[in-house]
């Protein structure tokens, strides 16, 4: 039941940050995608302190509960005007995974958004999930994962906020998520090296360091900012859902570095890794910060479905035949 809960709840956050991006003006679009993650990453922490409440069985039920409200909430919902645009246009292929990793421009750009959410995990799963082990290794004591776990997703509450509005005031997608990725791993520096071998010093970080993994909103956002109307749901739901996955990866590394190099070692090497990959993928996707979002994906490229300056580029593509269908996916 929780995998089918799991599979349900996939493709929440792609689909509100598309819906989000689409109805909101490119200005402002950033701040309500952050308040849509921050709204996420709350209810996290809300989860936490109530089950200190009420039994395991009832909170299952307020879970269910609230999720048959999500539903209705989204059915209530409009659909954005943006992509009610190009809905009855059958020569538009939507949702199409052909036309997705049909080009190589496309495809590095998703593996490179997804390299850029890494670290994310790498903090979440390794840093805050396995804090006792960390802190039996740099300490030498063993904790409870309870309050670095909190103290993370408070961060995270925050972060997604700060970190959005932070991208605004830059007028800049990339260096947000730059400067976010940097300060998230010198925290994770700090919570190995700088606790003075003190369990609270130790705790503490993983606040900033959940702050600064905040960059989560931002990310999901230039993930749809990245791709046409046709293909930028599935993105928006691809990306968090691989980089959820790359946890895998991460493990099986995290457990050969062990083996070699011991504990703190081997979370050094892993985090290092993980944060030059998404120090190179921010290097590939493009600044995306204020574009319209009135283009599509077509077989070569992007063209503007209704653009004013270029009325005939979409016109030219389908004479061409390059609105591709995908059938099949």
């Amino acid at each position: 039941m929780r995998f089918v809960t799991g599979i349900g709840l996939a493709g929440e956050i792609g689909g509100a940050i598309t819906l989000v991006s689409e109805v909101l003006s490119k200005e402002r679009r950033g701040i309500g995608t952050a308040l849509v993650a921050t709204a996420g990453a709350f209810g996290a922490v809300v989860a936490s302190y109530s089950a200190a409440l009420v039994s395991w069985r009832s909170m299952y039920i307020i879970g269910g509960v609230m999720g048959l409200m999500l539903l209705a909430l989204r059915m209530s919902a409009a659909e954005s005007l943006v992509f009610e645009s190009i809905k009855r246009d059958s020569k538009v292929s939507k949702g199409s995974l052909l036309l997705l990793l049909g080009n190589r421009e496309r495809v590095t750009r998703l593996l490179a958004l997804v390299a850029i959410g890494v670290p994310f995990m790498f903090t979440w799963a390794f840093m805050a999930t396995f804090s006792p082990e960390l802190a039996e290794a740099s300490i030498g004591k063993r904790i409870s994962n309870a309050l670095p776990i909190s103290y993370f997703a408070i961060g995270i509450t925050i972060g997604d906020i700060v970190c959005g509005l932070f991208s605004q005031l830059l007028k800049s997608r990339k260096k947000a998520l730059g400067i976010f990725l940097i300060s998230q791993f010198l925290c994770v520096l700090g919570a190995l090296h700088a606790n003075g071998g003190s369990e609270t010093l130790f705790i503490l970080w993983f606040f900033p360091m959940g702050v600064f993994s905040g960059l989560w909103a931002v990310l999901i956002t230039t993930a749809s900012e990245q791709y046409g109307t046709n293909l930028r749901s599935t993105v928006s739901s691809i990306v968090p859902n691989f980089v959820r996955g790359c946890t895998v990866l991460l493990s099986i590394s995290f457990l050969s570095c062990k083996e070699a190099f011991g504990t703190i070692s081997a979370v050094q090497i892993v985090g290092l890794g993980s944060f030059l990959l998404a120090i190179i993928g921010l290097k590939v996707i493009r600044e995306s910060f204020g574009v319209p979002l009135t283009f599509i994906e077509v077989g070569s490229g992007q063209v503007d479905y209704a653009s004013p300056q270029q009325p005939n580029a979409y016109a030219k593509a389908r004479d061409q035949g390059d609105l591709r269908q995908a059938s099949g996916f």
